[in-house]
């Protein structure tokens, strides 16, 4: 929630994303639905967390990876991912 912290944020949400322990993906929705705002400047972990998302292929991050796609930095990310739901 603090801007120090999501600086540092980017291992554990790979972490997360190997792990593909049950609350991965709810965490992953949730980081980067708070990363979706204008000009946020840890575009990084929240790219991570689109992929992360993707490579969990939950139904669940459908709505967060559709807003993630008109950020210009997630958009290709974004696509991929949503392409690969119902697929993990």
């Amino acid at each position: 929630t603090n801007p120090l912290r999501t600086a540092y944020a980017l291992h554990p949400v790979r972490l997360l994303t190997a792990l593909r322990a049950p609350e991965s993906a709810p965490a992953l929705i949730e980081t980067l639905s708070r990363l979706l705002g204008p000009d946020e400047p840890h575009w990084r972990v929240a790219l991570a967390c689109v992929e992360g998302l993707g490579a969990l292929g939950d139904e669940a991050a459908r709505p967060v990876l559709e807003a993630a796609l008109p950020r210009p930095r997630l958009a290709d990310a974004a696509r991929e991912a949503l392409g690969r739901l119902g697929e993990g």
